[in-house]
Parts: C-alpha cells; sequence; structure tokens
C-alpha cells in the first residue's frame, strides 16, 4: 500500500513551477523594489543638489543685496521639487572659510529632527566679497519600501527617514 502511494506521488510532477515561483519571486521583486528605491534616491539627490549649486549662484552673483537663510531656503525649496514637505525640514548652513587657517567644519551637516519637530540651530554667515563660503544643505527622505532590499541597508534617524546632503562652495564676487 505505502509503495503504490510512493510511486504515485513520485510521478505526479504538478505544482513543480510554482515551488520555483515561490523560490525566486521574492528575490526579483527585492531587486526590482531596490532599483526603484535607488532610482528616486538618485533623482532626488540629483534636483537637491542641483538647487543648491543654482541658489549658490543666486547668492554670489547678489552679493550687493545679501539674501536671509529663508530666502535661500525657499530657493532651494522651490528648485527642488522632488523632496516632500521641504520647507519643514531642509537645513541650510552657511559657512566662512578663512584661507590662512583654512578651518573646515569639524561637525556633520545638522538635519531636522521630526521626532520633536524641530530644526537645528546653525551657523547662517552672509557671504561678503572675497570670502570663501561652505554651503552644507540637508534634506530629510523617505525611503518608498523602507523594509526591503536598499530601503533596509539605509542609514535612517529614528522617524525612519533618509537624511541627504548636499555641499557646495564659492566665494563672493565683490
Amino acid at each position: 500500500m505505502i509503495s503504490r502511494i510512493r510511486k504515485f506521488w513520485s510521478r505526479d510532477e504538478d505544482g513543480t513551477a510554482t515551488v520555483e515561483f515561490v523560490i525566486v519571486f521574492p528575490l526579483i521583486m527585492a531587486v526590482f523594489m531596490s532599483t526603484f528605491e535607488l532610482a528616486m534616491l538618485t533623482a532626488k539627490y540629483t534636483m537637491l543638489d542641483r538647487a543648491l549649486d543654482q541658489t549658490m549662484r543666486d547668492v554670489r552673483l547678489s552679493s550687493g543685496n545679501p539674501l536671509s537663510s529663508q530666502d535661500v531656503k525657499n530657493s532651494i525649496c522651490n528648485r527642488a521639487l522632488l523632496i516632500k514637505d521641504c520647507h519643514a525640514e531642509l537645513v541650510v548652513e552657511m559657512t566662512d572659510i578663512l584661507p590662512p587657517v583654512w578651518t573646515w567644519p569639524t561637525t556633520t551637516t545638522s538635519c531636522a529632527n521630526r521626532g520633536n519637530g524641530t530644526l537645528p540651530v546653525v551657523n547662517y554667515t552672509q557671504a561678503t566679497s572675497n570670502k570663501l563660503v561652505l554651503v552644507r544643505a540637508c534634506a530629510l527622505v523617505d525611503p518608498w519600501f523602507p523594509l526591503t532590499g536598499l530601503g533596509m541597508q539605509l542609514t535612517k534617524d529614528p522617524s525612519g527617514a533618509f537624511q541627504m546632503t548636499s555641499v557646495s562652495a564659492f566665494v563672493a564676487e565683490p
């Protein structure tokens, strides 16, 4: 009796494709989701970087009429369209670099804190003629798939957001 059942089940090949599908499908979806996540992060970073560069060009050329930190932030956010809630979560820091000493900021770029809804106090120095100015912008970006592939590997803050940082430098023209 048992040998008959074994022969019957050993010849039956129904469901073999399902087993392969169940094994391979999660891997293919993880690769697809990671690729999509990388594409979206790249697009957001590119927009942030370009918005910062364009805004710094405006700041550099308007040295006679200095822009406030809120004006700079608004300019960056108006150009970085893919960054959600940019006006509330973007932090912009401008620091003079003194040429004889070349003292660069030693701290990492400050980002917003979603946990308590505050923005950190950062140094914002108006650009004066012939001064080298380092500008750092930090925006919080939510991953599309935080529990899959690349989204799981990203370093995130306690709220689950990824900190995206862009840096630029310029010399204010007289």
